[in-house]
């Protein structure tokens, strides 16, 4: 996942901006790229995904200045925008869990995968009510958990009973976060980095 910034003259044409490039064709890479402009869409809306790119800091060494200045302020994102869209995200795959459905996998069976993710975006919510999501987890009991579903050691029925627990104790929580993140900051950041770049080509930020 990466993000790019179109040239700020082809906002003033006929033709939209694309918004994001994904590879669609099954091969490798995996890939999906959003725009600048989108990227800051999603980023005060919570996405989880866009959230967690802003704390996926570990063993990279950030080369663009204006990228770095929002890493540096990316606790002025998290918010109860950022819970509502974690637990949407959970519960929404739970219900698809329960009937059977299929996401990461084919043919609607069960998928270690899918329920991994479902279990590591619970744990980031609560990581979130201390500070924020972790991306890594590298020690510690939540590891350890991880890797029993990773490995295929936990039951569908166990998952399921792990991810309404950690559904209702998220709901317990008083998240002591804003409505919405900081839109008023970003928006003043994008369109700075819209001027900055008027003119250039096609340019990767991250």
């Amino acid at each position: 996942t990466g993000i790019y910034v179109a040239p700020t003259i082809d906002f003033l044409g006929i033709d939209s901006v694309q918004k994001h490039a994904i590879n669609k064709k099954g091969t490798k890479p995996d890939f999906c790229f959003y725009e600048i402009g989108r990227f800051c869409e999603l980023l005060i809306k919570g996405n989880p995904i866009i959230i967690e790119m802003l704390f996926d800091i570990k063993g990279r060494e950030c080369k663009n200045e204006d990228c770095c200045y929002l890493e540096k302020e990316r606790q002025r994102f998290l918010s109860k925008a950022v819970v509502g869209q974690y637990l949407g995200y959970m519960w929404a795959q739970r219900e698809r869990l329960l009937k059977g459905k299929s996401l990461h996998t084919s043919g609607g069976e069960y998928g270690e995968k899918w329920a991994y993710h479902i279990v590591r975006l619970g744990m980031e919510l609560k990581n979130i009510a201390t500070g924020g999501p972790k991306v890594w987890f590298e020690d510690g009991s939540d590891r350890d958990i991880l890797m029993s579903i990773r490995t295929g050691k936990m039951s569908k029925d166990d998952v399921i009973g792990l991810v309404d627990d950690i559904i209702l104790e998220c709901k317990a929580t008083e998240f002591d976060l804003p409505k919405v993140g900081d839109k008023h900051f970003l928006d003043r950041w994008l369109k700075k980095l819209r001027i900055s770049r008027s003119g250039h080509e096609v340019d990767c930020c991250c």
